[in-house]
């Protein structure tokens, strides 16, 4: 039999000593019996119980913290022990292992991402790891140079093929202009050939060309390419991945011209094509051949005109459109727009300072398509976004560069499908205070007249800045906020200079070195405030909230003393007039770069708010949206 849960204290009744019947348990994975799962129930219940007595007991001690702490961590360390993944199956482990590191949309592996992460959990998943070959079949970034010519990292590669017995491989290779082949990495990956399946390759192309040789033929199950061409030399034919009757996905990143004479690929049977470059002729000619392409994009910041003299193109299934230029002087894709005709086209996104919202509108009027997905950057005329609208009433995502509140007052931008609407914004819109009734108005009415629009469709809408102090302006506009200024704001910018050093010196803001910050929260301490809208249009409250977050990262417990502990007094003294403030609140800041309209989150004031919807409203919540979501039309 296994020791009981506690031995019993002294006569003065204090606290238990806890002791655990399962300490082998504690080490591993492995499941409990039936048996001890009884007694893992009972300590727990026995714990919980001396708990509860010793708050009632010390209701007035301050150190309460430092007697509860280890039965808490006693409960959660036992109530592990009952997770159903230590019952899990193994074939069940083994799959659910395969589709994580299995990622399709990334097929290159950041370094982080290794199997052994997961044999490192224990001796049981460890195992499951180690037979389990398409765990092994990612590799991370491999630099082809001095450090992995080393006996070390060869042997290191060796081992991870092994592993990875049969299953296809994927990689990624960089090599500088300077480094020199054969590279015994190189070597070794070329004559796995066979197994190739998703391959990233950054080199020169006289390089290329030298692995051309030692490939070419030899790619039967290649069906992901991408290719960082770092110069081209117009006289040479790039024909290694000629012969890859699998190869379905292309990128291509070529900082000069790329002729599609000289570079050859199986033309005919891609799905997915995407190009970097200075001229359209790859993307010209994925069209032109590929009959069953699924998706285009097309990146450029000079798009020459010589080379978009061409008869018009129709293409039957192309399903996805990306096009952008990040050159006003030298875009045409206008004229790339006005020779398609894509009938099948769901999902356009376009960068295109050139374009404008009639070269849309002929496209759709002359393909007759239904998209479903719409971002735009483009110049555009007031009403031309409205007569646009007229001609999509299937989009349901919808990603604009600004927009007119003539736009938005007509009818038809009521586009009965859309769920997402996302505005990029430099500035604050005009008539603001109309411009929060319109966007109300879009959530009010969802198409009674309209028997496709369900009443029930969610809907979201965001605005997004390129500057997150103009984001915070425009916040300020539309909640009706003052201009900051004022002591709040003056200590505020200096707590956030103070805070920012703190930060960038790698010191914590616990220790004694940090007097000043704490004679900045003191100062705010002794302002007299009185009405939300000094704190919210100061953003002061952020600040403080920043150092709570930060300092109960760093230190667990009692926070009494503490610059953290400061703070939290702070915003506990300030919550009650932010709490009453919260039913005028219209929008919620999500990271640092947009604004989410506060009937587009979770939130519902017919509903009791939780703590979380508390803080998202009155603080902000973490960004949803990576830096290439947000940013990709700058």
């Amino acid at each position: 039999m296994f020791g009981t849960a506690f031995r019993k204290g002294s006569k003065t009744n204090g606290p238990m000593t806890l002791t655990s019947p399962v300490p082998h348990l504690l080490k591993t994975n492995q499941p409990p019996l039936e048996a001890e799962i009884t007694l893992i129930l009972e300590v727990i219940r026995n714990a919980k119980f001396e708990l509860l007595r010793l708050e009632q007991k010390n209701q007035e001690n301050v150190a309460l913290d430092d007697i509860r702490m280890p039965y808490i961590n006693f409960c959660s360390e036992h109530r592990v022990l009952l997770s159903p993944l230590r019952i899990f199956p193994e074939e069940l482990l083994r799959e659910i292992f395969i589709d994580v590191y299995n990622d399709e949309e990334n097929p290159f592996w950041a370094p982080a991402d290794a199997p052994w992460i997961v044999g490192n959990v224990c001796q049981r998943w460890r195992v499951i790891a180690l037979s389990t070959p398409q765990l092994w079949g990612k590799l991370s970034l491999i630099p082809l140079g001095k450090e992995t010519r080393t006996r070390q990292f060869i042997h290191f590669l060796d081992e991870i093929l092994k592993r990875s017995r049969n299953t296809g491989l994927a990689f990624h290779l960089y090599a500088s202009d300077i480094e020199k082949l054969p590279h015994p990495v190189l070597d070794r990956l070329v004559l796995q050939s066979h197994r190739w399946r998703a391959v990233a390759i950054e080199m020169s192309l006289s390089q290329l060309r030298n692995l051309s040789l030692e490939i070419r033929g030899k790619l039967p199950f290649l069906k992901t390419l991408s290719l960082d061409i770092k110069e081209y030399d117009m006289t040479k034919i790039l024909d290694a991945f000629e012969l890859a009757p699998c190869l379905r996905e292309v990128e291509i990143n070529s900082p000069s011209s790329l002729n599609d004479f000289l570079l050859d690929i199986p033309w005919r049977q891609l799905t997915h094509y995407k190009e970097f470059s200075f001229n359209v002729i790859g993307a010209l000619r994925a069209l032109r051949t590929a009959s069953n392409l699924h998706s285009l994009s097309y990146t450029s910041r000079f798009v020459n005109s010589d080379t978009l003299n061409f008869s018009g193109i129709t293409h039957a299934t192309l399903h996805s459109l990306d096009l952008r230029c990040y050159n006003t002087r030298a875009d045409n894709l206008d004229v790339l727009l006005d020779h398609l005709t894509l009938p099948s086209l769901e999902v356009l996104r376009l960068r295109s300072l050139s374009s404008s919202v009639l070269n849309i509108i002929s496209l759709v009027s002359r393909s007759a398509c239904h998209l479903k997905r719409l971002a735009l950057f483009v110049s555009f005329r007031e009403g031309e976004m409205a007569d646009l609208f007229g001609l999509i009433p299937d989009v349901t995502e919808l990603e604009i560069n600004d927009i007119s509140a003539a736009d938005l007052l007509k009818r038809s931008v009521l586009l009965p499908q859309l769920q997402s609407l996302t505005i990029h914004t430099s500035h604050i819109p005009k008539s603001y205070p109309p411009f929060n009734d319109i966007i109300h108005s879009l959530f009010e009415y969802r198409g009674p007249s309209d028997s496709r629009c369900h009443p029930a469709t969610p809907f979201s809408l965001r605005l997004i800045c390129f500057d997150s102090d103009v984001c915070h302006d425009i916040q300020s506009a539309l909640e009706g906020w003052s201009r900051p200024m004022g002591q709040l704001h003056d200590l505020n910018c200096s707590i956030r200079m103070e805070s920012d050093n703190l930060k960038a010196n790698a010191r914590t803001i616990f220790g004694s070195k940090e007097k000043h910050l704490s004679k900045l929260l003191s100062d705010i301490e002794a302002c007299q405030i009185d009405d939300a809208i000094t704190i919210y249009s100061s953003r002061a409250h952020k600040t403080i909230h920043d150092i709570c977050i930060r300092g109960s990262s760093k230190r667990k417990g009692n926070m009494k003393g503490t610059i953290a502990g400061q703070a939290q007094g702070i915003l506990d003294k300030w919550m009650p007039l932010l709490v009453a403030d919260i039913g005028k609140r219209k929008w919620i800041s999500r990271g640092n770069n947009s604004l989410l309209f506060i009937k587009s989150s979770s939130i519902k004031y017919s509903e009791p708010l939780t703590p979380e919807d508390i803080q998202d409203i009155i603080f902000g919540s973490n960004t949803d949206l990576s830096d290439v979501e947000i940013f990709w039309p700058y």
